[in-house]
This record gives structure tokens, sequence and C-alpha cells, in this order.
């Protein structure tokens, strides 16, 4: 099996092994910052029928960890190439090579500098961002948090007793379709505002065209903008977007770093390798509660994750929540760990807090898992999450004897005996010293 990227026809053109039956290959059309496909993405398997594998991101903080600087930076990336392509700003091409060169760095002081420069970019009149879940909640939230007048919203897979859905969507090729967009209407109302929606990647668009109906149907207006890290549609994907724009009125307008196409060979594999079972213990642990910087909006929820919404006025400062886990630190190597969509603050927490830090999170998302050296994927561990057991999470790669200690963020409380499984199996993976965050 090989799954190193080998260019076998030029510079932007790559192919995937990805074990006997299945071999994907990619052409890259446009890559504006001259990234290499290797910086951002490997190949895995992937346990879904509608699509036999997926883009496992490097830069995203989801299934691999990560410097929790880098998908931030990622997320200023996409706003600079998106203000520099309609003039919004002068010198956005500049600042983007240089958050380019801050993530070659691996430098996470340089890449802190980048992030911290004080400058947002103005939306002429504003604007509505929508982040996906489950993988791009923390992306949108970090593109809201790169602009200086707009609003945002991420979806949600969550269904909430109570709550009547703004809108809702299919994403058609996950392992979960059911998308839920809550919060105020007022948010979407500014009818001469643009809708920009933020995902890691569209591969036929079919999610995003999906969506715009929605909105379209409740809260229409002119403009929409698609931000994602990739872009893989093809011709006929494009020609939908353009018949969609006639039939609506409309004007899409597509931002990615690559774009390109790709097409595969073979089929989906049918077996869950190197699935861990860990015998389950009772495992100590310390509990910080870091409730007190934050609102409670819809229990047990809390406003500042942009389930229900934020406005220009809510950019969320979290360095006391940061102050009071810092003395929980030791100068080990050490995991945050965040849990499903709740992402971006473990993720901005997750910066401040010393070196040798390193951050990913659970995920619905199930990948095929084999311990080979040239394979993404070499370790799942799979488990009930904590705070809703009908879900099943998983974990991937947490390396043996790494990390001395562990800082576990959960958006809602959980029961001691629901942690259990987990904590059991990052134990077993040598971090004695485990710390549960909770924010409400």
């Amino acid at each position: 099996m090989k799954n190193t990227a080998i260019s076998t026809y030029s510079a932007n053109s790559h192919q995937f092994q990805l074990f006997d039956q299945l071999r994907v290959f990619i052409s890259i059309k446009k890559n504006p910052f001259h990234l290499e496909v290797e910086e951002l993405f490997q190949m895995a398997a992937r346990m879904n029928k509608k699509r036999a594998f997926l883009f496992v991101s490097n830069i995203l903080g989801k299934h691999l960890a990560v410097s929790p600087e880098i998908p931030l930076l990622m997320s200023k990336l996409l706003v600079y190439q998106l203000a520099t392509l309609n003039d919004w700003i002068d010198e956005g091409n500049a600042v983007g090579h240089k958050i380019v060169q801050a993530f070659r760095s691996s430098n996470r002081h340089h890449m802190q500098s980048i992030l911290e420069d004080g400058k947002k970019v103005h939306l002429p009149n504003g604007g509505l961002i929508i982040g996906f879940a489950e993988t791009a909640t923390a992306l949108g939230h970090g593109v809201f948090d790169a602009f200086s007048n707009a609003n945002f919203i991420h979806t949600t897979r969550e269904t909430i007793p109570g709550l009547t859905p703004t809108i809702t969507f299919q994403e058609e090729h996950s392992h979960a379709v059911d998308q839920i967009c809550y919060g105020d209407e007022k948010l979407f109302q500014r009818k001469d505002q643009p809708i920009i929606l933020v995902d890691d990647e569209m591969t036929s668009g079919k999610t995003t065209l999906n969506i715009i109906r929605s909105l379209q149907e409740r809260f229409p207006r002119k403009q929409y903008i698609v931000l994602s890290i990739l872009d893989w549609r093809t011709q006929e994907n494009l020609y939908s977007f353009q018949e969609l724009e006639k039939e609506l009125g409309i004007v899409i307008q597509c931002v990615s770093l690559i774009t390109g196409e790709f097409s595969y060979q073979g089929s989906s594999l049918e077996d869950f390798n190197e699935l861990i079972e860990t015998k389950e213990q009772a495992i100590p642990y310390k509990e910080i509660d870091i409730t007190s910087h934050f609102t409670r909006y819809q229990p047990p929820f809390i406003q500042e994750t942009g389930r229900f919404g934020l406005d220009e006025k809510n950019h969320l400062s979290i360095k006391t929540a940061a102050e009071q886990i810092k003395p929980y630190r030791s100068n080990g190597n050490a995991l945050c760990l965040g849990t499903g969509e709740f992402m971006y603050i473990p993720m901005k927490i997750a910066t401040l807090l010393g070196d040798h830090i390193y951050y990913h999170s659970t995920t619905r998302s199930p990948i095929y898992a084999e311990r080979r050296d040239d394979y993404s994927i070499k370790e799942r561990f799979t488990f009930q999450n904590p705070e809703d057991p009908n879900v099943i999470h998983h974990v991937y790669n947490i390396p043996q004897n790494f990390y001395e200690e562990a800082f576990l963020f959960f958006e809602r409380r959980t029961e001691q005996e629901s942690l259990q499984q987990l904590l059991s199996y990052l134990n077993n993976k040598g971090i004695h010293h485990i710390h549960v965050v909770y924010v409400s």
C-alpha cells in the first residue's frame, strides 16, 4: 500500500494508492499561494459507501494533531485571499504570503505574531458567516474573527429540544447527512449583505447548493460567497452552480486555497482495522471549571461557540479562561482535545497555554485505520460521546508515551462514568495527568 503523493504527470498531478483496491488521482488547477499538497492534506480510506476516501487535513486540527495556531492562520489566509480578489484591501496578497511563511516556519511565536497583528478586514456592507459542522466550525469562527464587521453562526448536527431550526439542509456525502442552523432570524435579515459559507472542502458542491436554496427560500439576497480550503468541483458541478445563479438571480463567488479535480478507481473497504479496545478502568482526573468566563445561552450550551449566532460585538476573548488553566500545565508535551463541533474555543485557549502544545478533536467521522508508515490514519479509538451516549465518536493517532498530560474540553457537563472509556484509553497511551475542562 502507498499513501505518499507521487507526481505522475507534472508538478500539479498526484496519485495516491490507498490499499490495493483504491487509487485516487488529483489534478491541481489553481494554487495562488503555491502550497504543497503534502502541506495541506493526506489521504485515507473512508468507512462510508457514498465516498470511499477522504482528504485528511494537516491544517484543521480535526483528525490529526497540529500546533493550535495553524487552523487560525488558514482562516485568516482565506479572508485575505477573498479581500484581495474583491479589492477590499491593498496589501492582502502580501499579508497572505506572510501568513504562508509563518505557517511554513513551524515557529509558534512567529505564527502568533501574525495572528495578533490586530488587523481585521472590513466588509463593505457587513455579512453573515456560516461555518459548516462538524469539521469547519472552527474554520468558520476563525474567518469571523478575521473580519471587523461580520456576524457568525455555525450549523450543527445537534437536535435541541424546544428550539425551532432557522434552516435545515442536507450534506449528502456525509455519514450524518442532516444539518441544522439555529439562531436569531435577525442575523439573516439584511438582504444587502452577503452570506459567506465556510467549509473545509467542496467536493461536488451539493451541500453548498442545498444550503443556498434553503437560505434563499427564507432570507433572499443577491450574493453568496463560499470559502473552502479545497475545491474539487468538476465542470458539471460548476455548471450546477451557474444554473442555480440563473434560477435564483444570485451571484455565488467561490474562493479556495487549492482548486482542482479528482477521480478514483476502486471501492470502499469493508473492515475496520486497528480498532483499539481498551479495558475500562476508574481513571483519576482533575476537573477545571471555567464556566464563569462564558455565557449560558440555551442550557446546557453557551453563546460563545457561535451555534446560536454571534454579532460583531461578540469577538471572543479567552485570555482569562486560559489564565485559569495555565497553573495546571507542566513543561512536557500536552494534548488539548476538543470534542465534536466544539473546536474553536479549545483551540484558542490552546494557543495561550505555552510551549509543547498540540491540538485536535474527537469526531463522528469513521475512518479506516491501518498501522503503516505510509498511511495517514494509523489508529482509531471509538467510544460513546460522554455528552451523549447515543452518538459514537472517534479519536485518531494518539501516539504512545508522547504526551505528559491532556486537557479534554467539553461544552456540556458529563457524568463521571461516561468519561471512563476515553480516560482509560488516554491512560493506556501513557497520559497519566488528565484534566477535564468544562465551559458550562
